[in-house]
């Protein structure tokens, strides 16, 4: 629970950890500290964890850690990610009120992902200057693709505003036609496109009055600017895995390898000191092997995957048969309207590069047709250096091929996209495969993909990820859900994307086979794992399991397995709820 009275007063016993009543029962005790919604007895200290982001939603990680010693009080955040599915949340306050962006000692990174990192920037931008703790292969990654998402921001606020100014102008032009409605030979051509307008924008249907009060739109201020992100990155600090790091008096952590994607983490924090001291696990995003962590009284688990098992088949079968398919698919169109793509929209770190990967395999084992590869992906590109930079990283297999001089990355005849090459958006002599980004089609190239060949019956898009709600990828995913469960349905499926509608005749295929998120079972074998591997011992620390980064449904179903299985108590927090440790 949230407090909002920071009046209020309480006692040592309503400081017993009671998540049913969310602490809803403040009483009598001692004063509150300036900056803090508690202070406690000299000598003492108290641990609050406050939800800021990501409770019972899929996005926005940030947890805010509350350290009180006497009348002090120290912040600390445990990962700062973005909204994917929900923008405008980000520009709400998600601190806690009274405390501010400059308070904040430091921000603990658990990995690059921008749901859980891309909000150093705003952070940054509302006075933060402390230290940001990550991996040093995230700090190389962050150094990129913070950059990018602030030049994606600042695009978007550009077309947004030219949209609105637009607007306003046919409205303009509106009140001036009705004020003085005679057309003439020189005005009809510009009176004609002004009508086109109005009927794009609805101002038509605008009375008199309402277009007199219109006025002319101010442009936004994005989330971040460049140089906020620039700020951000100078405050970076590269640390290593399983190397245990004090960073106060109060608070040491250690990262451990997640196995979610380059640089990725669980972070076991302690925090306090004797007898005061908690100790927990921020498992971030967990891969499919996450490494053991050491016991904890906490651990804080996604529920992305809560829901549902991954499919256990052989990718690269399933994935040279759907290639095989497409590339087929593709040639009926050659020499007619133009033969069709095949266009994998990925995330630009971690799934491209094991998408990349496969498709060099399968092409050296002539598993699937030789085809022209297109990398349209300048982000893309650079993380990818930063992957052949970190070898002792990766996995086995692809370690071996690099100790063999075998780039993993690299399929044959392979061409890389640093600029915008017209001829991928234009009628195709043979078929190509296109990996671009984004992963979940809400940014860079992959919308524009989607607009050139989303009617191309010849072409075919493969969602190789997870795909939250309200995202383009996600309505995508939709459509081929329906098709799949309806195939003689023959009614045209449209989408909305960069402010058109646009419909959707080419094929969908969606291979969840690549999603970096672990699954319910693989979730609940990392929870029951012992500090060295292998089941937890039964007398050993029974921790207390926070629940967060999922939907209802993917929650409910993880916190019953969680129960049955491990027998552990499970909490699942509500946004702004917070919890005395």
């Amino acid at each position: 629970m949230h407090c909002e009275n920071r009046s209020k007063e309480i006692s040592d016993d309503d400081f017993a950890v009671d998540f049913t009543n969310s602490f809803a029962h403040l009483s009598k005790g001692y004063p509150v500290s300036k900056n803090s919604l508690y202070s406690v007895p000299i000598g003492q200290q108290r641990i609050l964890l406050h939800w800021r982001g990501a409770a019972r939603r899929v996005t926005g990680s940030m947890h805010l850690l509350e350290i009180i010693e006497n009348d002090a009080v120290s912040y600390y955040l445990v990962d700062a990610g973005t909204h994917v599915e929900d923008e405008k949340l980000d520009f709400q306050n998600r601190l806690l009120k009274g405390v501010t962006a400059s308070m904040i000692k430091g921000i603990i990174l658990t990995h690059v992902h921008g749901d859980h990192s891309f909000y150093v920037g705003r952070l940054v931008k509302q006075g933060f200057t402390g230290k940001i703790y990550a991996i040093d292969a995230t700090c190389d990654l962050l150094d990129i693709s913070l950059v990018d998402c602030a030049r994606i921001l600042a695009a978007n606020v550009k077309r947004e505003h030219e949209q609105k100014v637009k607007a306003f102008r046919a409205r303009q032009a509106t009140a001036a036609e009705r004020r003085n409605p005679t057309v003439t030979d020189e005005t009809s051509a510009q009176q004609n496109l002004v009508r086109a307008i109005r009927r794009t924008v609805g101002a038509q249907r605008m009375s008199e009055r309402s277009l007199a009060k219109v006025v002319e739109p101010t442009p936004k201020e994005p989330l971040f600017s460049e140089d906020d992100a620039r700020k951000a990155l100078s405050l970076l600090v590269p640390m290593q895995y399983n190397t245990r790091y004090e960073l106060d008096s109060n608070l040491a952590i250690e990262f451990f390898d997640a196995d979610h994607l380059l640089g990725a983490a669980t972070v076991h924090a302690e925090i306090g000191r004797g007898a005061s001291k908690r100790t927990v696990n921020f498992g971030g995003n967990i891969g499919r092997h996450p490494k053991p962590v050491p016991e904890a009284q906490y651990r804080v688990t996604e529920a992305t995957y809560g829901n549902r098992v991954h499919i256990k088949r052989d990718r690269l079968a399933a994935l040279a048969e759907m290639l095989t398919a497409a590339h087929t698919r593709a040639l009926k169109g050659a020499g007619v309207r133009g033969a069709g793509a095949i266009i994998v929209p990925a995330f630009s770190i971690g799934r491209s590069q094991i998408f990349l990967n496969d498709v060099r395999q399968l092409m050296a084992e002539n598993r699937i047709p030789k085809m022209p590869v297109y990398f349209d992906s300048p982000m893309g590109i650079r993380v990818t250096e930063v992957y052949r930079k970190y070898p002792q990283y990766q996995p086995q297999d692809w370690q071996a091929l690099f100790a063999a001089k075998i780039d993993p990355f690299t399929p044959p005849g392979l061409v890389e996209c640093l600029k915008y090459r017209k001829e991928l958006f234009e009628p195709l002599a043979k078929p190509v495969l296109i990996v671009t980004s984004s992963g979940m089609v809400n940014a860079g190239r992959a919308p524009y993909h989607v607009e050139a060949r989303g009617s191309d019956r010849n072409s075919t898009f493969f969602l190789i990820g997870f795909q939250a709600p309200k995202t383009t990828g996600e309505a995508l995913a939709s459509i081929a859900r329906r098709r799949k469960e309806n195939p003689k349905n023959v009614q045209p499926e449209t989408i909305r994307l960069l402010n058109k509608t646009l419909r959707i005749n080419a094929t969908i295929e969606h291979m969840p086979d690549y999603s970096g998120h672990g699954d319910s079972d693989q979730i609940v074998d990392w929870l029951g794992m012992g500090p060295t591997g292998g089941k937890r011992r039964s007398s050993s620390m029974q921790p207390t399991i926070f629940i967060e980064h999922g939907e209802d449904d993917p929650i409910n179903a993880l916190r019953k397995k969680i129960e049955t299985k491990l027998h552990l108590k499970c909490v699942v927090p509500n946004a702004n709820d917070f919890f005395i440790l």
